[in-house]
């Protein structure tokens, strides 16, 4: 097992059900919680997601965000887990993007993901059934504008004609990561060159074959010297005994789960029909199976070390620690923070 580096997330700024607040002080406890990590040390990156259109605010601009993160802090890198990047103009991401890593000095490390629901597709009037082309039109269009020289680009679902981008971004390679559930995001970040986030929703043994297929792949298109990291999203929370953790984190996250598997509907059974909250007693079980997934991250400094290195001994080299659950008392939150990057971290 390797060096692993940890992050945290994934700040997603709702205002749930469970934990209903105004949307200044989501944002602003965001930015409390940056320079809060960031004085830490230990912790690499810090995350957030993005979503359209959904009851709870669910944040809809995720480079805009990067942005305060970027001006409230000086050493943690900012990620994006991720972008929906098919229902974005590839050539403004580019700009957005570089000057984000102007900002920071070079800490941008770009998630990417192809977004799925047809509501936030019809909702910028795209197609959905060309998002897989505008994904990865869209990453040589960035790779283009980024480089030298301005940037010539014909293809089905963009066109651009002889522009130079400036300003370039600080870092001579932005890291570009796309986001994973199933095999074929897997094979498609692996021809890119790319580093992949794995799901959350995704077992041990699963993440072990994903990791697996993209280095088969990756070895098999010529991209193994890119130096993708290999990254798994669980969620985890820390405390000073196991039934402190379980205690404060397993309500909560049964919650956030059950939520998240019912309201996006990604949740198919055997015929592939999605598992919603129209099916009540299959979603329970499909959340308590999820559930299981991440009680080895939950529990006392050594529990969590434990858990953490099973996830990097599966091909693991970054771990984001999802411990934002956004329904917990934050002095309670803080202190899981604290215990992750003084008595987890350096031990793993």
């Amino acid at each position: 097992m390797g060096k692993v580096d940890v992050g945290v997330g994934i700040w997603s700024l709702q205002s749930t059900k469970t934990g209903p607040r105004h949307f200044s002080y989501l944002y602003q406890e965001l930015i409390e919680d940056a320079q809060y990590v960031d004085e830490l040390r230990t912790i690499s990156t810090i995350w957030q997601t993005e979503h359209h259109f959904w009851y709870d605010g669910y944040c809809p601009s995720l480079l805009t965000v990067a942005g305060g993160i970027a001006a409230a802090t000086k050493h943690i890198r900012i990620g994006q887990a991720a972008l929906l990047f098919s229902q974005h103009e590839a050539l403004r991401v580019a700009h957005q993007a570089a000057v984000l890593d102007q900002l920071s000095a070079g800490r941008l490390d770009l998630g990417l993901a192809l977004g799925y629901r047809d509501n936030e597709f019809d909702g910028f009037n795209i197609d959905r059934r060309v998002r897989r082309q505008r994904f990865e039109e869209g990453v040589e269009v960035l790779r283009r504008a980024w480089a030298d020289g301005p940037v010539n680009f014909e293809g089905a679902q963009f066109s651009v004609p002889d522009v130079a981008v400036t300003p370039k971004p600080y870092q001579v390679d932005v890291p570009i990561w796309v986001a994973a559930v199933g095999p074929k995001p897997v094979e498609r970040a692996a021809r890119m060159g790319a580093s992949i986030i794995l799901s959350d929703a995704l077992t041990l043994d699963q993440v072990r074959s994903h990791i697996a297929l993209y280095r088969e792949c990756a070895e098999a298109a010529g991209t193994t010297g890119s130096g993708a990291k290999m990254g798994v999203l669980r969620r985890g929370w820390v405390a000073e005994t196991n039934e402190e953790a379980f205690s404060e984190a397993l309500p909560s996250l049964r919650f956030l789960l059950r939520e998240q598997l019912g309201g996006w509907r990604y949740l198919v059974d055997e015929h592939g029909e999605p598992v919603g909250f129209d099916r009540p007693s299959e979603l329970d079980a499909a959340a308590a199976k999820l559930v299981a997934v991440h009680e080895r991250t939950i529990g006392r400094p050594e529990r969590v070390v434990r858990g953490i290195r099973e996830i990097a001994s599966a091909g693991a080299d970054h771990i984001i620690f999802g411990t934002r659950f956004d329904s917990l008392p934050r002095a309670k939150y803080l202190r899981s923070l604290e215990l992750l990057a003084t008595e987890v971290i350096p031990h793993v």
